[in-house]
């Protein structure tokens, strides 16, 4: 059992989610042994297998930090992605809510971000991932808040695509790169659609880690960059989606204002 003076890497798995207990067949394969019933152990990382949703879990890692006397420093979910178009997608962001909070979390709260998390599992995924599949950044969203930095890898968008044995297997592998992060440039996003085309470009093709990204159907305002900036576990720069930014000019500015560096995404690129 491990002690108290341990800090370790936390993965989270829901016996609600399909994609999640798919994921955690594969990730079983590196090694995982179990240290009482549903948690399992391998060197300096945990997998809890939890009961409830996932994005409803608040806090999750204080009861399982009281279940087995040890502290975590961040938190991978392992999990689905749903959609309406159900496209194949293997996916990684940022937990919070700019705004409302109707899939778990709170109203305008952000968990930390972990930047070379999201980069190294769409590296990680678009290395090994299928033509079946597309690989991107998605913006923040949806629950569960947690107080330590946090990153979901998921697999969408479908009940097929849940159980995809070969999907499981890369979200699995992509999970098990997470856990020996180099560290990198951290910037925040703003701007563009929900699945971040520019900011999975600048994942996948700079030295660049994009931890929150706000996108441009959120509320880009000072509280919510100040937000995302708080909650980003370190800024270099800001890069911003140019033409996929409402009121561009004054959101530069704003963050001009705040004191950071903006960049376009397209100069990067």
């Amino acid at each position: 059992m491990p002690g108290q003076d341990e800090v370790m890497k936390l993965i989270i798995v829901s016996k609600k989610d399909d994609a999640s207990l798919n994921i955690f067949s594969h990730l079983l394969c590196y090694g995982y042994k179990e240290i009482s019933e549903d948690y399992y152990k391998r060197n300096d990382a945990v997998i809890a297998v939890i009961s409830e949703d996932s994005i409803f879990a608040d806090h999750i890692e204080k009861k399982i930090e009281k279940d087995l006397n040890i502290k975590f420093d961040s938190i991978i979910f392992a999990s689905r992605h749903s959609s309406e178009k159900s496209i194949p997608a293997l996916t990684a962001h940022t937990p919070g809510n700019f705004g409302k909070a109707d899939y778990g979390g709170k109203d305008g709260e952000l968990c930390f971000s972990i930047p070379e998390a999201n980069k190294k599992a769409i590296q990680k995924m678009n290395e090994l991932s299928t033509e079946n599949y597309t690989v991107s950044m998605e913006a923040t969203h949806h629950g569960p808040l947690t107080d330590i930095p946090s990153v979901f890898v998921e697999i969408g968008s479908s009940e097929n695509n849940w159980r995809d044995e070969k999907a499981g297997e890369i979200v699995a592998e992509a999970i098990q790169s997470l856990l020996d992060l180099k560290p990198k440039k951290r910037a925040v996003g703003i701007g563009g659609g929900h699945y971040c085309p520019k900011f999975t470009e600048v994942a996948l093709k700079t030295d660049i880690a994009v931890g929150h990204v706000l996108p441009k159907y959120v509320e880009i305002t000072e509280v919510n960059i100040k937000k995302a900036l708080e909650k980003n576990s370190g800024v270099d720069l800001v890069i911003m989606d140019w033409k996929g930014t409402p009121k561009r000019s004054d959101v530069k500015k704003i963050v001009e204002d705040l004191g950071y560096e903006v960049v376009k995404a397209k100069d990067l690129l």
